[in-house]
């Protein structure tokens, strides 16, 4: 097939493709809306790790999960959840919410959108745990 056919068949099939997933929706960024939500997603990454609590941030993108092994971030990454532990996350106040460095290469650092209220209870939480983890 001549080139000046099969290209724009192949951008057109492409946009097609495109637009049908974001019209059924398959492309929206993940949100987490309720507790129980962040739970199950907490154990699908850590299937074994039962939390002992859970704070979702107010616009659902975020949660602070506390489990025997310490604090982790559970957030979304596109479409996906990712986790963090946070014992050793570097964390930096910005006005709308957090901003947490890590020490892997992949994903050095997650803003986190939180009201200054969720700021300051995760901020509190954040530091005490790592206190509480460098007296260990």
């Amino acid at each position: 097939m001549p080139l000046h056919i099969l290209a724009p068949m192949v951008v057109v099939g492409l946009l097609i493709a495109w637009g049908t997933m974001r019209w059924a929706g398959c492309s929206r960024d993940l949100h987490f809306t309720t507790v129980e939500d962040a739970r199950l997603h907490w154990l699908r990454h850590r299937p074994g790790a039962k939390p002992r609590d859970i704070i979702v941030a107010s616009d659902g993108r975020a949660a602070l999960v506390e489990v025997a092994s310490g604090l982790w971030l559970l957030r979304s990454f596109g479409i996906d959840s990712v986790i963090h532990h946070l014992d050793q996350a570097q964390l930096t106040p910005v006005n709308q919410g957090l901003t947490l460095g890590f020490q892997e290469y992949d994903d050095p650092k997650a803003k986190i959108t939180l009201t200054p209220e969720e700021a300051d209870i995760w901020r509190d939480r954040i530091k005490a745990h790592q206190q509480e983890s460098r007296n260990d």
